[in-house]
């Protein structure tokens, strides 16, 4: 009775390790089947997420599936991917490499963007969501379509709704600040300036201003500028803080907003005089 007991101890023991090494990665493991989990169709639905790019969910259920038999013994082969058309720009889902003997048609190995295994059905699914950037060159126009590759060599297709990525439009004039500040003690005065900017899609452009190398995370800095009078002597010094939407910070994106920039100057000597910064907004 003992033995016995012990014995199937180590079974459930054995077992549990197989189940746990199964579950690593998808290199180490033969799949009998793979689905891309996403509907091959057109129009296929995707969600804008960060700056600059879109992202397609991918359903749990297996839509369609991929079966090795037509791949030759050692080959590997490109399952599933995404090509935009404007660009020519891929983005390689999954490749698998038949690894079974001739009497093992089904077994194959599997990298890419794909979790192992969800169950004991000798399948694999493509992990999701797939992040597909816009392009932000030449026409701006954005189309990606995605290929599923057939047991006979072909594809199935299906292409995600076109994205013309319009301009984001800005408030066009410059603002003239007037700054006072005071020679006598330690005192800093301050003015602002804003931008406003609009976007067709969520967006959330890079904002930079030149030579101030604090501009871009919204954080106060005490590094100065100085400010020349008419004679070239420096009556004062200025900093800058960026506010508002800011690189790197919440909101991650959006159709608008304001850009503040916010002036401390302090005066060093008497004076007048006039100076510029210049600010820099461009897309992710």
């Amino acid at each position: 009775m003992q033995n016995r007991a012990l014995k199937k101890n180590n079974l459930a023991l054995i077992l549990f390790i197989l189940v746990s090494f199964d579950g690593q990665t998808a290199t180490m493991n033969d799949i009998a089947t793979l689905s891309p989990g996403i509907v091959m169709t057109n129009n296929v639905p995707f969600n804008y997420g960060n700056p600059g790019q879109v992202s397609v969910p991918v359903a749990n259920s297996m839509a369609n599936k991929f079966y090795s038999s037509n791949i030759p013994q050692g080959q590997t082969w490109v399952i599933h991917k995404f090509v935009e058309e404007e660009t020519g720009d891929e983005k390689i889902i999954a490749s698998c490499t038949k690894t079974g003997s001739p009497g093992a048609w089904n077994k194959m190995s599997c990298t890419g963007q794909i979790k192992q295994f969800p169950g004991w059905a000798g399948e694999a699914l493509i992990a999701g969501p797939v992040i597909l950037q816009l392009n932000n060159t030449g026409s701006r126009r954005t189309k990606w379509c995605h290929y599923f590759r057939k047991t006979d060599g072909g594809w199935l297709t299906g292409c995600l709704a076109e994205i013309q990525r319009e301009p984001c439009t800005f408030s066009t004039t410059a603002s003239n600040v007037s700054l006072t500040t005071y020679v006598a003690g330690s005192r800093e005065d301050q003015a602002t300036a804003a931008v406003t900017w609009s976007c067709p899609q969520n967006e959330r452009p890079k904002v930079e201003i030149l030579d101030q190398t604090y501009s871009d995370d919204c954080k106060t800095s005490n590094e100065y500028q100085d400010v020349k009078g008419g004679n070239g002597d420096n009556i004062a010094k200025y900093r800058v803080k960026l506010e508002g939407v800011c690189n790197n910070h919440t909101p991650a994106y959006a159709s608008n907003g304001t850009i503040t920039t916010r002036i401390f100057g302090k005066g060093v000597s008497a004076g007048t005089g006039t100076t510029s910064f210049v600010m820099r907004i461009s897309l992710p």
